[in-house]
């Protein structure tokens, strides 16, 4: 959505922080209410609660214990992951009483080939926090080519990436450049302090990136490295990153000199 231009003003007033419509009609501002608001979509009988598009889309989590939220992520239910991976979903949010089994088989039915035959940035996640995994494998597969650099299913792999890129081997580097400068980025900042050189020279190309604050993170993630380690382009590579991280770190020095005396 955020990718397509849609902001927090399209769904509220900026002033009064009121929406703009209620029910699904606010879905339906930007939606087709014929594909979308029709039992064939959402299974349910219209114009009950369980037809309501931000139950499914925008499930309700309550924080700090009296705080209840609609999730603004506006995934698609899946159900699937509750099964494999052990996650919520809004199918039984609902339906308390039924397994995630019966979630996921339902949805199977309903959308055959749909959202829960497509990879998924969680199932990334879980292999990077488990031990002993496949991550860069789970990681190439989970992240399509066509995702647009910085949206927000962009941001959720370059964490998936600095959950990974450790334990991969010597394919990081081809696992780490085939994505876009996001991803990269959080690689660099995801390898580990005096790193073994399978990760060295995974992280040492990304001293030479297209994107200056590919090159900044990496030198600043290899700052502590023994540059007889490296080759002699390697060293001029790290060199030029050092001195554009220094450069970029003067800036927010004199920013924060500034705020100080605006401030005092």
């Amino acid at each position: 959505m955020s990718h397509a231009g849609v902001t927090r003003s399209d769904s509220h007033d900026p002033r009064s922080s009121q929406l703009r419509a209620s029910g699904n009609a606010l879905c339906a501002q930007c939606h087709m209410p014929a594909k979308f608001d029709a039992a064939e979509h959402h299974h349910h009988q219209p114009g009950s609660t369980a037809a309501q598009c931000v139950n499914c889309h925008m499930p309700t989590k309550t924080y700090m214990v009296v705080d209840v939220r609609r999730d603004h992520s506006f995934r698609v239910p899946r159900p699937d992951l509750s099964v494999a991976l052990g996650t919520p979903n809004a199918c039984t949010q609902c339906h308390k009483e039924r397994s995630a089994e019966w979630a996921a088989q339902t949805v199977d039915g309903w959308y055959p080939g749909g959202r829960q035959t497509t990879p998924h940035y969680g199932t990334v996640l879980h292999a990077g926090r488990g031990r002993g995994c496949r991550c860069g494998t789970a990681a190439r597969s989970a992240h399509p080519r066509s995702e647009p650099a910085g949206n927000c299913a962009g941001e959720r792999f370059a964490l998936a990436a600095a959950l990974f890129v450790c334990r991969l081997g010597s394919g990081s580097g081809a696992a780490i450049a085939a994505h876009d400068p996001l991803v990269r980025s959080a690689a660099a900042r995801a390898f580990p302090v005096a790193p073994p050189r399978a990760i060295l020279q995974a992280a040492v190309p990304l001293l030479s990136d297209p994107v200056q604050a590919v090159c900044i993170e990496a030198a600043r993630e290899l700052a502590g490295t023994d540059l007889l380690a490296l080759t002699l382009g390697q060293q001029t590579a790290f060199v030029k990153a050092a001195a554009e991280l220094v450069a970029a770190e003067m800036v927010d020095e004199e920013r924060q000199r500034r705020i100080s005396i605006s401030t005092s």
